[in-house]
């Protein structure tokens, strides 16, 4: 057993960001709900460095016909949509971005109402891109967010 953290240093070999490419990356349906829903903290990616030039650390979006592409994702009843997200990034840095990580939501997701399915609750917790930490100032510089179908994003720096 190791007593303490043992960070993780990736070599990526992704060269664009295509439909499932990067750090993490989704293309789900409008009913996915993140493990645990309702009750778990969520998922927390630590101490990652990833050297070399990445087209983004996040792809997170619903299924689509292409990195940018219309949501092809079948529209679900409203008490059957979820979200995507619950996620933590922290002590995560990239040698460089080619592009902007992508975050978008669905704004029309529901099939018996015009309810979002929403791309929520993610952390950056010293996330840095090359020599830049990511805040909140610089924050659209990295990351595409639609601000119509994301919300609760939350950067600071890492605490230690």
């Amino acid at each position: 057993m190791f007593g303490g953290r043992i960070p993780v240093q990736l070599h990526p070999e992704w060269e664009t960001l295509g439909n499932n490419n990067g750090l993490v990356a989704a293309q789900t349906g409008l009913e996915y709900k993140p493990f645990g829903y309702g009750g778990d903290p969520g998922t927390t990616l630590r101490d990652i460095r990833i050297d070399g030039v990445v087209p983004g650390l996040l792809n997170l979006k619903p299924r689509t016909d292409g990195p940018k592409g219309q949501v092809v994702a079948r529209k679900v009843p409203r008490a059957s949509l979820g979200y995507l997200g619950d996620l933590t990034l922290e002590g995560v840095s990239v040698d460089g971005q080619q592009g902007k990580s992508i975050v978008h939501g669905a704004p029309d997701a529901a099939s018996d109402g015009r309810e979002v399915y929403w791309v929520k609750n993610l952390e950056f917790r010293g996330v840095r891109v090359g020599r830049e930490d990511v805040t909140e100032q610089n924050l659209g510089r990295f990351f595409e967010l639609d601000r119509k179908t994301v919300q609760g994003v939350k950067v600071s720096p890492l605490k230690r």
